[in-house]
C-alpha cells in the first residue's frame, strides 16, 4: 500500500529559552501480513536544521517477521 506524508515537529527548552523546528515530506511503500510487516520510504528534509545539516533525502525500511 502506498503512503505520502508531511511532517512538522517543534521543541521548545525550558532552561534556556531556546527553539527548534523541523519540516519534513516522503512517500513510502508499506506491506502487511500476517507473516510479514514491511515498509519502505523515501524521506526529505524541508529544513536544515538537524544534526546532519543538509537537506538530502534519506532511504529507510524495515522489516518483521512474525512466528
Amino acid at each position: 500500500m502506498p503512503y505520502v506524508y508531511y511532517g512538522i515537529a517543534s521543541i521548545h527548552e525550558n532552561e534556556t529559552s531556546e527553539s527548534a523546528s523541523a519540516a519534513a515530506s516522503g512517500f513510502g511503500l508499506r506491506m502487511l501480513t500476517r507473516a510479514i510487516s514491511a515498509y519502505i520510504e523515501l524521506g526529505k528534509p524541508l529544513t536544515a536544521e538537524s544534526e546532519y545539516r543538509d537537506k538530502t533525502p534519506r532511504l529507510t525500511g524495515r522489516l518483521t517477521a512474525y512466528f
